[in-house]
């Protein structure tokens, strides 16, 4: 079943033109986020940051040697392919949320030398408590400085992204 058609089941008052807000690979994101347990605002941050790094949401996309969604380049490619070789699995949309995930909550980090972290148990707690605790501007920002380390590069669109997606997340349009 599509999200917007059980988010419609789930809030009966959400309105039709939510759907045309949101891609079938968003949805597909958002869904994937959900299903790890993460809320709707930190879905939405996630989601924000995904699409100032690749904005069709294409997990095959590769710019300048950077892949996917995430485009996860250098230490964190190589992960994200020891990871789907580690547990036998295809190059995906749901994989690459499922390594996002594993990297934050597991500390996933493939086969890095020892002593050596993918995003270091400092980064990975920080990561967890805004999620917890903050609001979307600041899981959004928490999330780039710490997972995605873009330098703070378009903050501001990563930030008002998220905003749109939580709007048709939650329907007030």
């Amino acid at each position: 079943m599509r999200l917007m058609e059980r988010m419609f089941q789930l809030r009966p008052n959400r309105k039709p033109e939510v759907a045309k807000r949101i891609s079938n690979r968003e949805e597909d994101a958002y869904l994937n986020l959900k299903a790890h347990g993460l809320s709707d605002t930190t879905a939405a941050a996630i989601m924000g940051n995904m699409r100032q790094e690749e904005n069709a949401f294409n997990p095959y996309s590769v710019d300048s040697g950077a892949l996917g969604m995430f485009q996860l380049k250098g230490a964190k490619r190589k992960a994200y392919q020891d990871y789907i070789n580690e547990y036998d699995l295809d190059d995906s949309s749901a994989n690459q949320i499922d390594f996002m995930v594993d990297t934050i909550y597991d500390n996933y980090k493939g086969k890095l030398p020892k002593g050596e972290d993918l995003v270091g148990r400092g980064n990975t707690r920080k990561i967890r408590k805004s999620f917890d605790e903050d609001d979307l501007a600041a899981q959004t920002k928490t999330f780039d400085d710490k997972w995605e380390i873009s330098g703070g590069k378009e903050l501001k669109e990563r930030q008002s992204y998220a905003a749109e997606y939580l709007k048709a997340i939650l329907g007030s349009y």
